[in-house]
């Protein structure tokens, strides 16, 4: 299981306390975010797999620029994802650089979504800047063989997600030997200790997914900083074989699929064996569904909790609703 912003739906809280034994997440920033909920079932972090691209690459259905510096960046362009961070901070770093037009390029793999707006971004972007070095956004679809010549043909990986639950790219873009730029929170965090694996600095922000879930944060990277580390790379000189090679085998030790099965059947054991809590029985005691600003009061705080609660209020015959005795 992954999630990414800070929240989580009281619905999903419930449903995973009354009717699951355990859960098996993908990084630690998932399972501090599920104790925050309240959820109590058992909570193991066993990562993923990321060896799925070992295989020998394949050449690539569509051509990339001659540039001597090619940044690559792999999502769905949602905004989660941080692909508007990314333009900004692009524009920051390299417009108006008439030598950093002939040796810089941005590769944006994504796919067609009608949410999908990447398109139109990069084109107002590049109706502001004249001078910028060209982005080219690749929507083909690409075989595991194929994905793995992308990001050896390219000299770094920038991921500037506001959230993420593992963020499997930024694996991927190690094992292939491609540096890596992705913000400081969340679930790619979990890279932290990989010497090819920098972040961006970010401060929180209300999240802005679908969900809408109340008091949800995630990060916002800082569009300056990242153009910094984009100026910072461009000229700096390629990591020695020696440390990308040292950086591919800790990948590989701690996130290979034999890793991830090894530690999620350890953790399916565990909690087969383990006896379930009983759940804890809340009693209530307030005024209660009546036009009165305590029970609303009440009302709203119960609503947030992550269990079953006995209401124990006084009678009356004024309600505002039908009684059902719990919430």
């Amino acid at each position: 299981y992954a999630w990414e912003e800070t929240g989580f739906p009281t619905a999903y809280r419930r449903g995973i306390n009354a009717h699951l034994q355990g859960l098996l997440v993908t990084s630690p920033h998932v399972r501090r975010v599920f104790i925050n909920a309240g959820i109590r079932v058992p909570i193991t972090v066993v990562g993923n797999g990321v060896d799925h691209l070992k295989t020998r690459p394949a050449r690539l259905p569509f051509a990339l620029p001659k540039r001597k510096f090619r940044i690559l960046h792999v999502s769905s362009c949602f905004p989660r994802k941080g692909t508007d961070v990314l333009l900004k901070a692009y524009a920051e770093a390299f417009a108006g650089d008439s030598v950093a037009e002939k040796e810089v390029c941005l590769i944006i793999k994504t796919h067609d979504n009608p949410h999908n707006t990447i398109a139109a971004d990069v084109a107002a972007l590049q109706a502001d800047h004249p001078i910028l070095p060209p982005i080219v956004v690749e929507t083909t679809d690409l075989s595991p063989a194929q994905l793995q010549r992308l990001y050896k043909k390219t000299n770094l990986l920038v991921a500037p997600s506001r959230a993420e639950g593992f963020c499997l790219p930024i694996a991927e873009a190690v094992l292939a030997g491609t540096p890596v730029l992705t913000t400081g929170w969340s679930g790619q965090t979990i890279f932290r200790d990989n010497p090819m694996v920098k972040f961006i600095d970010y401060h929180f922000e209300s999240a802005g997914s679908h969900l809408e879930t109340s008091n949800s944060v995630w990060a916002e990277p800082s569009v300056s900083h990242l153009a910094s580390l984009l100026r910072t790379a461009r000229t700096s000189p390629a990591l020695k074989w020696c440390k990308k090679r040292r950086a591919q085998q800790a990948m590989r030790k701690t996130h290979s699929g034999d890793n991830v099965a090894l530690k999620s059947t350890q953790a399916i054991k565990s909690i087969a064996n383990s006896t379930p809590k009983a759940p804890p029985r809340i009693g209530w005691v307030s005024t209660f569904n009546t036009r009165c600003g305590i029970a609303t009061y009440s009302d709203h705080l119960l609503k947030g909790f992550p269990d079953v609660v006995a209401v124990l209020a006084n009678e009356s015959d004024e309600v505002i609703q039908t009684d059902t005795g719990a919430l």
